[in-house]
């Protein structure tokens, strides 16, 4: 969010998320805990958490400053992949390979809410600076808009 840093999925055959410094193009960090390919990665708005999603079904938070996993949330039964923080940072949406949506409580770990939707696999989201709507992009070539529950807010 600050222009600073880096966050990257490293894709193929990579299980780690990393944090790089782009004024000098050094790793500062990498993040480990998934066991399969990560496919997507997200800074909190205030720049010092991340989400990442995976191919082993689980959308992982994470503290930047340390790189402690603080948060695995499962719940897809496909890949994960795209994740989305909400702005006030306490939620969070996630999209899948299994044709599913799900809203995320990034401080008790519940899920709030499933969207499903879908004909195709979620591949992109982003929610409103007002926290209110989300839009989602899948494969069944179809952009949609959610309004999403109160309890996000």
């Amino acid at each position: 969010p600050d222009g600073k840093t880096a966050l990257l999925a490293c894709g193929i055959k990579d299980d780690m998320v990393r944090l790089f410094d782009l004024s000098t193009g050094q790793e500062l960090r990498s993040l480990r805990g998934h066991s399969e390919r990560t496919e997507c990665v997200a800074f909190s708005p205030d720049g010092k958490l991340a989400l990442s999603g995976s191919d082993d079904k689980t959308v992982r938070l994470w503290d930047l400053s340390t790189g402690q996993q603080i948060g695995v949330f499962s719940g897809h039964t496909e890949h994960v992949m795209s994740v989305a923080f909400s702005p006030d940072g306490k939620t969070a949406l996630s999209g899948s390979d299994d044709k599913t949506m799900r809203l995320w409580n990034l401080v008790t770990g519940q899920e709030i809410r499933h969207f499903d939707r879908f004909r195709g696999c979620v591949r992109c989201l982003a929610i409103s600076p007002d926290g209110r709507t989300a839009l989602s992009g899948s494969t069944d070539h179809v952009v949609r808009l959610w309004r999403l529950p109160d309890v996000a807010r």
